[in-house]
């Protein structure tokens, strides 16, 4: 199954934040480096990421982005239909 590029970079994006749930957030400069993603692609995708619920951000020296407290509870279905829509 081929998957497009927005939604690999979504995937990576995704498991960098799980590896570190629960602690700082993580700069999207950081993000973009550790996932080897261009910086501005990223953006766009982790707007999407945050419009949906599936991240949440915090501005400011410090802040970055990281999963949010209360994940949503979706089915393995509903995520393979959200995920290849992007």
């Amino acid at each position: 199954m081929r998957i497009s590029k927005k939604t690999d970079y979504a995937l990576r994006a995704l498991f960098t934040l799980v590896d570190h749930y629960g602690g700082a957030p993580i700069p999207i400069r950081e993000l973009a480096r550790r996932n080897d993603i261009p910086k501005r692609f990223l953006e766009q995708i982790m707007l999407d990421l945050k419009t949906q619920g599936w991240v949440s951000s915090m501005a400011g020296l410090r802040g970055g982005y990281m999963l949010p407290k209360v994940l949503p509870r979706l089915q393995w279905v509903r995520w393979y239909v959200i995920l290849t829509a992007f």
